[in-house]
């Protein structure tokens, strides 16, 4: 079980080998088995954090229904190198092609939750719950204040952070747990959201 000291950042780079930053993009591709063709599942291709999580609950339907056997769908991130000397693009999970909905969903419920958990704990990277006790002097929006160890986005206002947030834990989430027939309250075994008001990242 994680511990105090496990913060997001420590949580991350444990379970993918790497701390997102602001420069970070995710995305969604399907890989065809048999001709290695790579096609890109939204229309954006790689794209940040607020506007991406929104996009789960489709990418999620899409594979349920959509996909068949003989293909990978692959959920990725792709950021540059902390060197500064190129990018690295490396999957967050791989799901299995198949024509049967029920399989998908019974061989995929952890990998789902530990994505919904990790994309949880990536906002956590960039908010913190407020707690006016001991933030009375930080500017808050809706009950969140700016973690100020990880900037997020030049030219992205914090109120639009947090407003993705809010969307994602009360309307993502939920719509998500649905689809695989996951208990509102189940979380990951794997990874594990600290909520505390005092991370230090």
């Amino acid at each position: 079980m994680p511990t105090k000291q496990q913060t997001p950042k420590k949580i991350l780079v444990d379970t993918y080998g790497f701390h997102p930053t602001e420069t970070t993009n995710y995305m969604c591709t399907e890989f065809n088995l048999e001709t290695k063709v790579r096609e890109f599942l939204l229309d954006d291709g790689a794209i940040c954090l607020h506007e991406f999580t929104p996009l789960l609950h489709e990418f999620f339907y899409n594979y349920l229904n959509n996909n068949n056997n003989g293909t990978e769908t692959h959920l990725s991130y792709i950021h540059i190198k902390p060197t500064g000397d190129g990018i690295l693009s490396k999957h967050m999970a791989i799901f299995k092609g198949s024509s049967n909905k029920q399989e998908k969903i019974d061989a995929n419920k952890d990998t789902v939750l530990k994505i919904l958990d990790t994309f949880e704990l990536i906002y956590k990277l960039f908010l913190i719950k407020s707690d006016e006790n001991i933030n009375m002097n930080k500017k808050n929006v809706k009950g969140y204040i700016k973690n100020s160890s990880n900037k997020y986005r030049v030219g992205i206002s914090f109120t639009t952070l947090v407003e993705s947030y809010i969307d994602y834990i009360n309307n993502v989430i939920p719509k998500i747990k649905k689809l695989f027939k996951i208990d509102k309250m189940e979380t990951s075994t794997e990874v594990q959201v600290n909520n505390s008001n005092t991370l230090i990242c």
